[in-house]
């Protein structure tokens, strides 16, 4: 039958699940051919209409966040899983949560990087940045000394990439959501900093490498304390790891399976 006519709905360049779920994975495939037309529509969050999937073929609604019991978004989650031929996930745990609030089964597609990977070193600052819904998370363990925090208005990808050359690692509390991918920690070890994050099981993976765990302040003091060298040599393990899963190109051809999936 040849590749279908692909949409992947794109919303806003500052929204990391736009440029994560939509942007990289059309880019990779128009390498092989895809091209843009109403076959079939990929498309996530909360921004297309039910109307609007009707002029496709084919509907892929892809799931980032758990929004099925959301006052106001809850409606909008359940419509659409109905709707769709085909539902995808950014996450094991979230698509655990998908069958047990839908009964509706999910492809797993993890988030590809999307950075160069650089040299690991460590800065002078630990670093958070993030959307402002994910501040909550943070919350609880401030005051940190020197913490250099990116978000809101504030937040540009060039500013972000330019905090992460200079910070001494990256702090991820987790907690509001343990649906999440791991994106946050991997565009961190691209850019060659070491993580502190919070249990999740997108997380799981780098436990033996990253610190990984709930109590922030006390890894951050075992960071601080750690050998320079330990550390670089963590950086780069992970960044093997992540080389290898979680490049746009294996992604991408996640993503051509599931087209495949509701095409053929």
């Amino acid at each position: 039958m040849g590749l279908p006519k692909v949409t992947f709905a794109e919303y806003d360049e500052k929204i990391a699940g736009s440029r994560l779920r939509a942007s990289i994975p059309r880019r990779e495939l128009e390498k092989i051919g895809l091209k843009r037309g109403r076959d079939v529509l990929v498309y996530g969050k909360h921004f297309v209409t039910t109307e609007q999937t009707k002029l496709f073929k084919k509907r892929i609604f892809d799931i980032c966040n758990d929004h099925f019991n959301h006052s106001e978004l809850g409606k909008y989650y359940r419509e659409h899983v109905n709707n769709a031929n085909l539902i995808t996930v950014n996450s094991d745990e979230m698509a655990k949560i998908v069958r047990l609030e839908t009964g509706r089964e999910a492809m797993v597609i993890p988030d590809p990087y999307e950075s160069e990977e650089l040299e690991p070193g460590i800065g002078t600052y630990p670093f958070w940045f993030g959307h402002e819904s994910n501040l909550v998370d943070l919350d609880r363990y401030l005051p940190i000394p020197g913490l250099q925090i990116l978000t809101g208005e504030a937040w540009s990808r060039d500013k972000q990439l330019a905090m992460l050359k200079e910070c001494s690692c990256v702090l991820i509390p987790t907690g509001k959501s343990m649906a999440k991918s791991a994106n946050r920690l991997i565009e961190s070890v691209r850019n060659g900093r070491f993580v502190i994050a919070g249990e999740m099981p997108a997380h799981d993976e780098f436990k033996d490498l990253m610190y990984i765990g709930n109590d922030l302040k006390n890894s951050l003091e075992l960071f601080q304390s750690s050998n320079p060298v330990d550390i670089v040599q963590r950086i780069r393990d992970c960044q093997t790891i992540i080389r290898d899963r979680y490049s746009p190109g294996r992604i991408s051809r996640l993503w051509l399976e599931a087209i495949d999936r509701v095409w053929l």
